[in-house]
């Protein structure tokens, strides 16, 4: 789940959410975005869902951009 105070669900169904990814410790295809839809929490509200695969195990940087804000972070994906 992605939230920004700037997404309105009515007027922007099929979020303009873009996550992307790669891994920092080795070599690996990109992660995998699938795309983005829309969600309702009854603690943030409107939100944005998405699926991501990661191909391979390690170290990863993701980035999600929308509407001209960005957000970086790193994760460890372990068996």
């Amino acid at each position: 789940m992605w939230w920004s105070s700037l997404y309105d669900l009515s007027s922007e169904p099929e979020p303009a959410l873009i996550v992307t990814g790669r891994r920092l410790d080795g070599e690996s295809p990109d992660l995998r975005f699938y795309g983005t839809i829309n969600a309702m929490a009854d603690d943030i509200g409107e939100a944005m869902l998405t699926g991501v695969e990661f191909p391979s195990l390690g170290c990863w940087e993701v980035r999600g951009e929308y509407k001209k804000s960005s957000l970086t972070f790193v994760v460890w994906i372990a068996p």
